[in-house]
């Protein structure tokens, strides 16, 4: 499948990211919890409450930032899966989100849109994982978002 070029931020591969990144913004997958899943028609959609959203300026983790809890939605097109065997809500332990040739491992940037071949793959705190693959991604967040708390700087030793 071909990108569709919606706007100027591409990455190295050629894929489009239609987030328009001022300061990056991450949705942590080892902070959120899966609360809701729905399928129709081969949409899934994903139902994170709460997602913490970080921002910095540099790379995650290693520049002073802030961040929020909120809630978000994750909808993939034409979206193949393995029938969910746990019960929901269940906390997410880690997993990440590769498109195309791109990985994004533990983290979601947010707000997006991947119009290329995703595969989702979740690990759960009932021991299960989740595994999703399809055309196309949406990475939203639900309702405004007010402000964001200071978090601080981490130092690698």
């Amino acid at each position: 499948m071909t990108p569709v070029r919606k706007s100027r931020n591409e990455t190295k591969t050629g894929i489009t990211n239609l987030s328009a990144f001022k300061m990056a913004e991450t949705i942590a997958l080892t902070d959120s919890e899966l609360v809701g899943m729905t399928v129709v028609d081969g949409l899934l959609v994903l139902a994170l409450e709460p997602a913490f959203v970080s921002r910095s300026q540099e790379h995650q983790g290693h520049e002073a930032g802030s961040g929020l809890a909120r809630g978000a939605t994750l909808t993939i097109l034409a979206a193949t899966h393995v029938a969910s065997l746990f019960d929901l809500p269940t906390r997410i332990l880690g997993g990440f989100l590769r498109v195309a040739d791109e990985l994004y491992d533990n983290e979601l940037p947010v707000p997006s849109i991947f119009s290329a071949p995703i595969v989702l793959h979740l690990v759960l705190s009932n021991g299960a994982t989740f595994t999703v693959r399809g055309e196309c991604i949406s990475i939203s967040l639900d309702g405004g978002i007010d402000s964001f708390d200071q978090i601080p700087a981490f130092d690698e030793a």
